[in-house]
Parts: C-alpha cells; sequence; structure tokens
C-alpha cells in the first residue's frame, strides 16, 4: 500500500513537471512582439507602421511573434494557442493574421483568421513562407524574412480577390454540442482503461501510465489546460486508492463472469449480490476578437 502511493506521488510530480514546462503564450505587447531580439527597434517600428497603414485600409490586423524555441511543442498547436488568446482582427469579422517564427527551432507559421481563408488560403500562405520568409531566414537574416512575409501577406490581402469560400465559423450552439460529444468520449475512453486497469494486476498500472500520459500531451482545443490539469490530478490521486480499495472485488467479479460463461450458466442475482456486498466491505489587443479554425501554412528553413 506505502509503495503504491509513494509511486503514484513520484507519477504526480512527473506530470507536474511535464506540464509546468508547457511553453506559455507571451504577453501581447503590440503588432510586432519580437520576443526572440531579432529585429531591431528601427525595424520594429517600420513594420509596425506598414501593419497599421494596412489595416488603416482594409480592416484586416496582422500580428507578428517572434520566439527563440518552441521548447518542444509544435508550430501548429502553439499558433493557434497565440491567436486564441491574443485575437487578432475584428470581433465578428475573424479578419486576423499570426506570423509566428521560432528561431532555434527553424519553424515559422502563418496562422489565418475564418474571415480571411478565402482571401489567403492555405496554399498562398505556404508560397509566401517557401518563397518570401525560408530564403532570408537561411541567410540568417531574420528581420529581413519577417518584413519580406508581411510584406507578401498584405499584399495577398489587398488584392482582394477571394479564391476560395471562407471556412463557415460554427455557431456557438454547434460548438457547445461538439465539446459536449467529446467531453462524452473522452470520459467512456478514460472509463474503459481506468475499470480494465482496475481488473488487471501489473498491467493495470501499466494503463494508469498510458492514461496520465496521454491526457498530460493530449491537445488542449477542446478543453481547456487548467480543466485538463484537474482531470490530470483528480486521475493521478483517485486511481491508486481506487486499485489498493477495490481491485480485487473487480477482478474477483470478472473471473467469476468468466466461469459462468465457460460453464453456459446465467450470471444470476446471487452472484451479483455476493460481489456487491465485497465491493462494498472492501492578454491581447483593445479591438480584438478574431478566431483561427486552424487555416494557414507552416514551414522550416
Amino acid at each position: 500500500m506505502r509503495k503504491t502511493l509513494l509511486n503514484a506521488f513520484f507519477v504526480i510530480l512527473l506530470l507536474a513537471a511535464t506540464t509546468a514546462s508547457a511553453l506559455e503564450v507571451p504577453r501581447y505587447s503590440g503588432l510586432v512582439n519580437d520576443t526572440a531580439g531579432v529585429m531591431s527597434p528601427a525595424a520594429q517600428q517600420a513594420l509596425t507602421e506598414r501593419i497599421k497603414t494596412h489595416e488603416g485600409k482594409t480592416g484586416n490586423q496582422i500580428v507578428v511573434l517572434t520566439i527563440p524555441s518552441l521548447e518542444g511543442e509544435d508550430i501548429e498547436g502553439f499558433a493557434v494557442k497565440v491567436f486564441e488568446s491574443w485575437k487578432p482582427g475584428k470581433k465578428g469579422k475573424d479578419n486576423g493574421v499570426l506570423v509566428v517564427v521560432a528561431t532555434k527551432d527553424r519553424r515559422m507559421r502563418i496562422e489565418v483568421g475564418y474571415g480571411l481563408e478565402g482571401t489567403l488560403p492555405d496554399s498562398a500562405a505556404g508560397e509566401i513562407i517557401r518563397t518570401a520568409m525560408a530564403p532570408q531566414f537561411k541567410k540568417g537574416d531574420y528581420s529581413a524574412g519577417v518584413d519580406a512575409g508581411v510584406a507578401a501577406v498584405i499584399e495577398a490581402l489587398e488584392q482582394g480577390v477571394s479564391t476560395e469560400e471562407p471556412a463557415p465559423q460554427p455557431t456557438a450552439d454547434d460548438s457547445y454540442i461538439f465539446r459536449a460529444i467529446v467531453i462524452i468520449l473522452m470520459l467512456l475512453y478514460f472509463g474503459f482503461f481506468t475499470l480494465l486497469g482496475l481488473a488487471t494486476l501489473k498491467f493495470g498500472w501499466f494503463l494508469y501510465v498510458f492514461m496520465l500520459f496521454s491526457l498530460a500531451t493530449g491537445p488542449t482545443e477542446f478543453i481547456s489546460a487548467t480543466v485538463r490539469n484537474i482531470l490530470l490530478i483528480a486521475l493521478a490521486v483517485l486511481f491508486p486508492l481506487l486499485k489498493v480499495r477495490y481491485g480485487n472485488a473487480v477482478r474477483e467479479h470478472y473471473k467469476q463472469k468468466a466461469a459462468a460463461r465457460r460453464s453456459g450458466g446465467n450470471w444470476d442475482s446471487s452472484s451479483d449480490s455476493s460481489s456487491s456486498s465485497s465491493s462494498d466491505s472492501g492578454s491581447s489587443s483593445s479591438d480584438s476578437g478574431g478566431s483561427s479554425g486552424g487555416g494557414g501554412a507552416s514551414g522550416g528553413w
């Protein structure tokens, strides 16, 4: 019992360290956020003025973020997190674009809001990455690469010709229903493996670690990081307690049920009663509000 709880405690510490190491979204400081320190103040100011001029003409909002490293995260997931936090673009129009560059990882992404996916489709964003940004980054000139990428984005947006119909934005009701379905499926998934873990011996602890790992590293598009952390702690604490307290009863229940099936008998009420008895005893811009559906493109150099 003591050894089991000690093992669970170490797993909780490991999960806490893993969660704490997740890359946080930087604080929004303006249209150009050079946290990697690859652009001079003059270059940042010039790029900011270019973006403001475009925003004044079209209403579209472009935001730039450079970071030193993704710290193990994928560029697509991180860009979505930043977009959801900063919300570039106007509410109801979803006309924002986010340009993210991770210098040490040699990765970049152009994340496009719902309202601009027709004007700046994935293919166009990918072309800008390959032809405007990557050549400059390969030469080590990050400032020129970012400037060229934003200039190409502005040119594509100001052409004003939509090559595709914008992706329909889900309504609030649709979003809630979809999230509810995802949560129900998650509960069924973890409920099944929890029951299987309780019904087995050594394999049960393997399933315990597997469930913790899958929950800790799973995507956060459908549940917030706070909810995921709460579920992690609940799973990490409750599973060992349930296994120690009820594991033998659950295993015995399924052994009797399997034996009854092999003998051709039925699982009668007396067996149920006996088993039951045994178990019982045993930050953003000021006018922000845009959203992204994952449209855009990623690339490296």
